[in-house]
């Protein structure tokens, strides 16, 4: 069924992207898997699949399966209270 879906409309749903986290999350990396990510008007925008701390970045990052319509890099998403930014991968 899904693979008829992409056939005849093209493209899937979601697409995976990078998150940087704006704020340091105070829940542990491992309790943000499984995340619902909402648009600014409060829409299901994705879920995160993983997170981590990184060192190189100074933030939380996560990787995150996110709606075509939220693709843009720089899109800013909620996740709770948490301010995420859609990024490009490899991050930078």
């Amino acid at each position: 069924e899904v693979i008829a879906r992409i056939h005849f409309r093209g493209k899937p749903a979601k697409q995976l992207r990078g998150l940087v986290f704006e704020s340091e999350p105070s829940a542990p990396a491992e309790e943000l898997i499984g995340g619902e990510l909402r648009s600014l008007g409060d829409k299901s925008a994705g879920i995160i699949t993983s997170a981590t701390f990184s060192p190189k970045l100074g933030k939380t990052i996560a990787l995150g399966y996110v709606r075509n319509a939220f693709l843009e890099e720089g899109t800013e998403l909620n996740l709770g209270e948490l301010k995420v930014n859609v990024s490009k991968l490899p991050f930078g």
